[in-house]
């Protein structure tokens, strides 16, 4: 049986960037999906995405 591809909402590289900015300034647990949204200014269906799928978005979007 082949492995289908779960998709997942569109992460911008802005919105990764946003993400990305708050998880290195190391001041919230990353898995706080409430204050990561309100230091990040995404929605929570996009840092749940981004949190899922990092390592991905990580490689296209840091490299």
């Amino acid at each position: 049986m082949a492995h289908t591809r779960i998709p997942y909402p569109p992460v911008t590289k802005a919105q990764f960037l946003a993400y990305e900015a708050v998880r290195r300034s190391g001041v919230a647990d990353m898995f706080d999906v409430e204050t990561v949204s309100q230091l990040s200014g995404l929605d929570q269906e996009t840092i749940v995405a981004i949190i899922e799928h990092y390592a991905e978005l990580a490689e296209r979007f840091l490299n």
